[in-house]
């Protein structure tokens, strides 16, 4: 496992290993934590194409929603004042920039998701705190 970062494909190249070491099948299962029936399926699969069949390629499944326009468009907006788009704020909120987005982009992507974008990039949102009024006047506080 210290040379690669998948798991997955790990297993199988272990799955492999333990069967030229002569283990049996329910033997490979229990060791790799497997059913018997994948520990032949991924065995036919390296007999048909060595290790290399053995690797995870592109797989499918839903596109994400968030594209690399969509992160520059995000980066390039953050980068301006709310003010620059007419908003009255004068920071961005996280709630500010999803709504700013999906109007401008069209999809719709979750507060968290976009958190995540701009974390990547080192960008936070910090919390505002309430600060106490300090007087420029010195004696101020001793008449308190």
């Amino acid at each position: 496992m210290q040379t690669t970062h998948d798991a997955h494909t790990y297993r199988k190249a272990q799955v492999v290993w333990l069967r030229y070491l002569g283990k049996s099948t329910s033997e490979i299962a229990k060791i790799t934590n497997t059913n018997e029936r994948t520990v032949y399926r991924w065995l036919d699969v390296y007999r048909q194409g060595s290790l290399d069949g053995l690797f995870i390629g592109p797989r499918r499944g839903r596109r994400p929603k968030i594209t690399n326009e969509y992160k520059e468009l995000l980066f390039e907006t953050i980068a301006e004042s709310p003010q620059a788009f007419g908003y009255p704020a004068n920071r961005w909120t996280l709630k500010l920039l999803v709504q700013h987005m999906t109007l401008n982009t069209g999809i719709e992507a979750s507060f968290q998701r976009v958190w995540q974008i701009l974390v990547s990039r080192d960008i936070v949102f910090g919390v505002p705190r309430a600060m106490r009024w300090k007087s420029p006047d010195f004696s101020y506080s001793r008449r308190m």
